[in-house]
């Protein structure tokens, strides 16, 4: 419902988890059960703060060039993925569900789980596919007409039809945020034994300026 009203108000509102990474936001997108909550979990309890969970709220900055807006202190999780990071139970998200709610701390002094209150500027935007037949996790660029396409994939459902003018704006938003943060794709096999070395690549390629 946020991420739909988000949209219908004017605000790029895309399907994806938030993490910061050297003073800056990367958003991490995929397809259903590619694993962005479960990498961001991951990242968290390596040290990296959240801002959100499901829904990235970007909004165009002059100075920054694009800013993304924190969300509330929580990730979402699968059971393996909440036993295998052992983070704070907050609950279940919803009776007859299996995931769980992750608290995050709001304590600058936190060494793991914490959420960053903030906006951010957004240097970069990571795709996770997962790809059974990968020995490893690999890292592309992805370039030219992909990146439109890619995230109008990854935009959140707007709540009512957007009108010819609106949808002319935001698709020139999405083209422009596209061609100004680095947007690159994860491919790695299934199993939560990868996850480490896909968080290394993730810290690895995630850029300390917007591009």
């Amino acid at each position: 419902i946020l991420g739909g009203l988000l949209r219908l108000r004017g605000v790029l509102s895309l399907h994806a988890s938030v993490v910061h990474l050297r003073e800056r936001a990367v958003l991490l997108i995929g397809e259903r059960r590619a694993g962005k909550s479960t990498i961001a979990a991951a990242l968290a309890q390596r040290g990296h703060a959240i801002l959100s969970d499901d829904v990235a709220a970007v909004t165009p900055d002059t100075g920054a060039g694009w800013l993304v807006h924190a969300g509330y202190p929580r990730l979402r999780l699968r059971p393996d993925a909440f036993h295998a990071t052992a983070p704070v139970d907050a609950g279940p998200v919803m009776t007859g569900q299996d995931k769980r709610y992750v608290a995050l701390s709001s304590r600058p002094d936190a060494r793991a789980w914490r959420f960053h209150r903030g906006p951010l500027p957004v240097s970069g935007v990571f795709e996770l596919r997962r790809d059974p037949e990968r020995v490893a996790p690999t890292v592309e660029r992805v370039r030219g007409a992909d990146r439109l396409a890619l995230l109008l994939g990854h935009t959140r459902a707007a709540l009512a039809p957007l009108d010819p003018a609106a949808q002319a704006r935001e698709l020139k938003a999405l083209s422009r945020f596209g061609e100004d943060v680095k947007m690159s794709r994860v491919c790695y096999p299934n199993g939560l034994e990868h996850t480490a070395a896909i968080c290394s690549a993730i810290v690895s390629e995630a850029p300390s300026a917007s591009p």
